[in-house]
Parts: C-alpha cells; structure tokens; sequence
C-alpha cells in the first residue's frame, strides 16, 4: 500500500511537469530563444553531468541520477565514451534478492557506512552518510584512497563546516537534514578527539552552531523530523546522537530531556517501536495500524535512549526493548524483511512465505513521498542497538559493583 501511495504522488509530479514542459519546449525552440538560451543552457548541463560522471566513474550519486546521466549522454551523443561508459557501470546497481531484482540506491552507500562503523569502532569519516556531503566522503573512503594523513583529514573536516556555515540560515544542505547535521557533530568531536590541538576554534564554533540547530528544530512533542528514514524516531535518534556527542546529557539539556520522553511516550506495550510511512508527508507520527511494532525503528528508538543516559535512571524500557528484538530474530540469525507484494505467489519463495507473519513495514523513505527499502537495516540495526544495548548494561553493572 505504502509504495503504491507514493508512486501515485511522484507521478503526480511527473505529470504537471510534464505539462509545463508542453507549453515551454515549443517556445524555447523558436529562434532567438534557441541559440541564445536553450543552446546555451544544454551545454552548461552536459558539462555539469560529463563532470559527475567523470568524478564518480560513472558510478553518480545514485541510482535515479545514474539513469538520467546515462540518458542524458546517450542523446548527447550515441555512440560517445560516455554513454559507453555508463553501459559499464550498470551492473554495479544491480542485485537479486529474496523477492527479486533490485536497484541499489546510492550503492547502498548509507548501509555500508553503518556496517563499516560496527565493525571498525566508529571511525571518522564513515560517521556521517545520506547527504552529498557525508555520501562523497564515505565514497571516497571506499572508491578512492584512504585519507591516511591529518592535512587530508582537516581539508575533509573543513567541507563539513564550510556545510554547516553556509547553510545555516537557508533551506538547503544542513537546514533541511537534521542527520546530516547530527552526523557532522559526531565526525567533529571524534577528530577533536584525535587531534585535540588541531582546528580549535573552527571545530568549536561550527559543533556550536550545528547544536543549536538540532535544538531549534526539535518539535514540541520532543521529536525531531527524519528525512531519510521513517521518521519522528529516526530523526530523534540523530538528534540524541548529535546533542550527546557535543555534551548534552538529560541532566543539562531540555532538549534531551524532551527527546527522552517523547521516545518513552511512544514505546509500545510489546517493547517495541513502530511508526507509519504517513508521518512523513503529514509532518505528524502516525503510528502503524494495530498498533504493529517495526525492529529498524525499535532499534532507533533504543539506540536514543541509551544516547539519553536512559540506563542510569530507569533501564526496564531497555530491557522492553532489547527482548523484543532478540525474541524477533529467526532461527537462520536474519531478522525479519520487507516484503514487496507482487501479482505471482510463485515469485516469493517458500521460507518467506512460511515467516509471513514476521514481515516488517518500510523504512526508509526519501523526499517525503518516496519510500526505500534498505535491506542490510533490518540486520545493522537491530544488531548495532544490541551492542550497544549490551555495552550499556555492562557498564551499568561495573559502575554499580563498583560502589558495593
């Protein structure tokens, strides 16, 4: 149903667009407009799109501009480099998975980004992801070299604040995407950390800057927007990881004090969390129906209460919480997916028919309408909020022992 709602939206779009360009193509043909303007406006585009494509190897930011760059050359010029170029790199976006053919979006670059931080520590530049910003960094950690040295670094560091000063007053990059703000605090105080003498009075200002952004974009519910994930607990968790990383705890923070609540007030009777994909066109949580929990959410969910410090107060919400997720996984170690409802049973194979109760809603979600399907989330996440889970209680138990 979700999917379908939103492709409804986007051919919306598609058509009044669509509409406009009847009226405008024909007028922009006619002499002068065409040599002087139109002539003039595709030769800036191609150069822009022969750029992307150079710059990532063909590869684009993602699977949407990946199919109109290649259109774009193709009528440019049919039998050029660069469209023979993109033919290549098609098979890169390509896999199959339990339901069928898929086509990963930015190369999954936001799942690996999270796979790689809980294997290596948190390292710095996988930090921040799903923005042009954080995106071309993770790329360039995988694709590119290694930034191995501290200039590297610091002309890295320097993109992200130069982000969060330009945009700070505009409704662009970092005003409109609370994770990508959260993300570049996190990157900021981890390389403060590593070089603590370097960059202190940059470093300072912009984490002050981007702060109290996250806090002036926080709902009255205690809740923040998510952009790229569905939604109110996505955008919260980013928040508390944000505003915890600068040094906000729930004893010197309403912020966090509000966040905390708002988590605490939407946790179901089972432990879990679930939110509807109509949160994010509405800008208001709508649960999901029968009150259903969602394990990605929950782990988002639970992630931010033990960003909060939820542990040293009341930890039975985590406990909640973390027994729904061990209880939910499956007897083969996965963690229940997304099914895509198709017209032909036969395409859906035997063992996921046979877990068709376990199926989970979607996740992930981009440009409001638009609805994703990410399918390392349902093992990153809900993994990742056990670690940390486990980490917490540990830490808890030492700290109390400790005492005794």
């Amino acid at each position: 149903m979700c999917d379908i709602c939103a492709l409804r939206r986007i051919s919306t779009i598609f058509i009044h667009s669509y509409k406009i360009s009847m009226f405008v193509e024909p007028f922009l043909n006619h002499l002068p407009l065409n040599k002087l303007i139109r002539k003039m406006a595709l030769a800036t585009a191609m150069r822009h799109i022969h750029y992307e494509d150079e710059n990532s190897r063909y590869i684009t930011i993602g699977c949407v501009e990946k199919v109109l760059c290649m259109l774009a050359c193709w009528v440019d010029d049919p039998n050029g480099d660069s469209f023979k170029s993109h033919l290549v790199r098609i098979p890169d976006y390509l896999w199959v998975a339990e339901d069928g053919m898929k086509m990963q979006h930015q190369l999954n670059a936001s799942e690996i980004g999270i796979k790689v931080q809980l294997r290596i520590c948190r390292m710095l530049l996988l930090g921040f992801w799903d923005s042009t910003v954080g995106y071309w960094l993770c790329y360039s950690s995988f694709i590119s070299q290694p930034v191995t040295s501290l200039q590297k670094l610091w002309k890295l560091l320097k993109l992200v604040m130069t982000s969060l000063e330009i945009h700070r007053y505009s409704e662009c990059l970092v005003q409109r995407y609370i994770e990508c703000t959260a993300s570049a605090i996190h990157a900021l105080v981890l390389f403060k950390k590593l070089y603590p003498k370097h960059g202190i009075n940059e470093i300072a200002k912009s984490i002050r800057n981007a702060t109290r952004y996250l806090e002036h974009k926080q709902m009255p519910d205690g809740s923040r927007y998510g952009n790229w994930g569905i939604c109110f607990n996505y955008g919260t968790w980013f928040a508390l990881r944000g505003l915890v990383a600068a040094g906000k705890t729930y004893d010197t923070s309403e912020s966090v004090r509000l966040a905390t609540h708002f988590l605490l007030k939407t946790q179901l009777d089972n432990g879990g969390w679930g939110e509807s994909y109509l949160s994010c066109p509405s800008k208001v949580s709508v649960p999901l129906e029968g009150n259903k929990s969602n394990l990605v959410q929950s782990s988002w969910a639970l992630m931010g209460l033990i960003l909060a410090g939820q542990v040293q107060r009341d930890p039975s919400p985590l406990h909640h919480a973390a027994k729904l997720l061990i209880n939910s996984q499956l007897e083969s170690g996965d963690f229940p997916q997304v099914v895509w409802v198709v017209s032909h049973p036969k395409f859906i194979c035997n063992r996921i028919c046979s877990e068709w109760s376990y199926m989970q809603e979607l996740a992930g979600v981009v440009m409001k309408n638009a609805m994703l399907h990410f399918a390392l989330y349902r093992i990153t996440f809900p993994v990742g909020a056990l670690t940390e889970y486990r980490r917490a209680i540990d830490e808890m138990l030492k700290t109390n022992s400790s005492q005794d």
